[in-house]
Parts: structure tokens; sequence; C-alpha cells
């Protein structure tokens, strides 16, 4: 029935068969590497740009970081300052309520009023004085230049007059 032409045309085609099976999966294969070798080219570029984003953002922060660092030190070194100037307020307060202590006011302002008025005054807008240049107020021509005792502001010397040196 049939014959060898027949078994060996079905051999031939099932050799051809199996080999265009074989090329055409090896040409799917290939296509679906090519397709992930597009698909990772992609993701490689976005995360090459994503890293220099993140590196230019890390730059940033380290700037911003040290800028506080030095915001810190600064308020520090501030806050130190108010503490000392703080502390001579202190002292100054200290040393007027021992001045005070020693007269008896009101026996003096019964009987000189007008020259208790005159010395209260005067301390008052000397101190009045003291806590505007604590307050940040710039110093006058007359309180820098100040060498005399009678030239500088008696409650806040130190203050007031930077180049009075009592001796």
């Amino acid at each position: 029935m049939f014959g060898l032409g027949w078994i060996k045309g079905l051999v031939i085609g099932a050799v051809l068969l199996a080999v265009g099976g074989t090329i055409y999966a090896g040409y799917k294969y290939v296509e679906g590497l090519q397709a992930e070798v597009t698909r990772l080219t992609t993701n490689n570029a976005t995360l090459t740009a994503n890293n220099a984003q993140l590196e230019q953002a890390i730059a940033e922060q380290q700037l911003t970081i040290a800028s506080l660092q030095r915001d810190i030190e600064l308020q520090a070194t501030i806050f130190q300052e108010t503490n000392e100037q703080f502390e001579r307020a202190r002292n100054q307060v200290d040393s007027l309520r021992e001045r005070l202590g020693r007269h008896e006011l009101s026996a003096l302002a019964r009987a000189k009023p007008g020259l208790v008025e005159n010395v209260i005054n005067n301390a008052t807008d000397a101190v009045g004085r003291c806590f505007e240049i604590a307050s940040g107020a710039p110093l006058t021509e007359a309180e820098r230049n100040a060498t005399r005792p009678s030239q500088i502001n008696r409650e806040c010397p130190e203050l007031a007059n930077p180049n009075y040196r009592d001796e």
C-alpha cells in the first residue's frame, strides 16, 4: 500500500517540520531576549537618572546639614554671650542694691527732695540706656569715646562704654 517513497516523504516532512519548528522556536526565543534587553536597557536608564537625582539630593542635604551645624554653633555662641551679659546685669543689680542699701533714701528725700529727684532721674535714664544697648541699640560716639569717670554710664559701664577702663 504505502511504498518506500511515502516513508521517505514522511521522514523528510517530519525532519523539515522539526527543523522549521526549531527555527521558529529559536526565532521567538531571540525575539523575547531582544524585548528583555530593551526593557532592561530602559530600566537601566531610569535607574541611572534616579541615581543622579539621589546623589544631587544627598549633596543638597549635606550642605543643609553643614549650614544647620553652623547655625547651631552660632546659636550656642550667642546663648553663651547672652548668659554672660545677664550675669553682668545681675552683678550690676546687686551692686545697685548694695549702693541703695547704704543710704537712707526716705530721710534724704525729705531733707533734699530736689537732689534725690535729680539723682534718681539721672540713674533711671542711665539704666534705660543700658536696656536699649542690651537690646541692640548702637553705641553713640560719646559712649564709645568715654575714658573718664565723668563721661561714663555708671549703671552699665562695661556695656555702654567699651573703651573705659576702671583703675
